[in-house]
């Protein structure tokens, strides 16, 4: 039950971590205070019913338009055209019209375009798994600029076994406007117990439920030194479970 419990605090925890990203997320709404008016310079800018390209477009407002700024969020605005049409407009479609008003691109948003412009990451990472040599190599997809979801495979050199562990995770990072960047992860894994060929052990397979923290060093914002603290545990039902502590260090590369 002991073991149980701390997958459930840590997972708690967590949610905690996830929530707070949301609300950091939130905090990155801009408003503005007057509601400005401009006109449309740009072609034509299409309106989406949130700010992101996965919303629907539901309307286009012409060049010459005039139009009202409500907010910003990240590189989305979200305006209001005639006939009390309201959507979400990207920036890159805004680039003349935002000229004209005289909003610029601060420095913080240079770099976390550019920043959010390479979406996959390569880790490779040595350490300790349950007290074994483990060397883990994954590969990350960024879908915004906390979330990442993570696919990889740890090779666990024991005395006994030389074991596969496979694991697909979902990475929640935090302040990523410093260098040194917290994360927290969550997921699932595949423990393929593959003995030497020297013992008399036979092959088993587990399945395993996976959560931990760690901490990201940007030494730029395309390499990174990742230390990390995961937490294993396999239910064998009846109340019993195994569980297996891991730490490792390593670097990682957007790309």
């Amino acid at each position: 039950m002991k073991l149980k419990t701390n997958l459930i605090l840590i997972i708690v925890s967590l949610c905690f971590l996830f929530e707070a990203g949301v609300v950091n997320a939130k905090e990155k709404t801009k408003k503005y205070k007057k509601n400005l008016t401009i006109r449309v310079l740009d072609p034509f800018l299409e309106l989406h019913t949130g700010p992101g390209a996965n919303f629907p477009i539901y309307d286009i407002i012409e060049r010459g338009e005039a139009i009202v700024i409500i907010r910003r969020k990240t590189d989305w605005y979200q305006v209001r055209g005639s006939l009390n049409r309201v959507g979400w407009a990207n920036r890159e479609q805004m680039g003349k019209t935002l000229a004209s008003a005289g909003i610029k691109k601060g420095t913080r948003e240079l770099i976390i375009e550019d920043y959010l412009r390479d979406k996959f990451r390569f880790d490779a990472t040595l350490g300790s798994f349950d007290g074994q040599s483990s060397a883990n190599i994954r590969l990350g997809y960024r879908t915004n600029e906390n979330i990442m979801l993570e696919f990889g495979v740890t090779h666990i050199a024991g005395i006994y076994t030389n074991s596969p562990l496979y694991q697909a995770n979902i990475l929640l990072e935090l302040y990523t406007d410093l260098d040194y960047r917290p994360f927290a992860f969550m997921g699932y894994s595949k423990f393929l117990n593959v003995p030497n060929s020297n013992t008399n052990l036979s092959a088993t397979d587990l399945d395993l439920l996976n959560a931990g923290f760690g901490l990201n060093y940007y030494l730029t914002e395309h390499f990174i030194i990742r230390l990390e603290f995961g937490d294993y545990v396999v239910f064998k039902g009846d109340n019993r479970n195994d569980e297996f502590l891991n730490a490792s260090l390593g670097f990682s590369i957007f790309f």
